[in-house]
């Protein structure tokens, strides 16, 4: 089921919506590895990297936003995001 970004967003404190809030996504994943068309991809920092260093893998596999805590990762990714501090 389809979910817009801004509905998540307003279920996480503090979160902001950088770019489209109405775009809807259709699952979350912290694995770039399991992105799929139209995801969200939950950039974490692990033990040894940081997801950030697959925004790319995860787009390219089919992710069309991010949840982040880094609003610059957001902007340079070029995609919409959700930013939680």
């Amino acid at each position: 089921m389809p979910v817009r970004l801004d509905r998540i967003a307003a279920r996480l404190p503090g979160a902001v919506v950088v770019g489209d809030g109405a775009l809807e996504v259709r699952g979350a994943f912290q694995d770039s590895r399991g992105a799929t068309e139209g995801c969200l991809f939950c950039v974490r920092r692990g033990e040894r990297a940081s997801g950030a260093a697959y925004v790319e893998d995860a787009r390219a596999r089919g992710a069309v936003a991010l949840l982040t805590d880094d609003p610059e990762l957001a902007r340079a990714a070029g995609l919409p995001a959700i930013v939680v501090p």
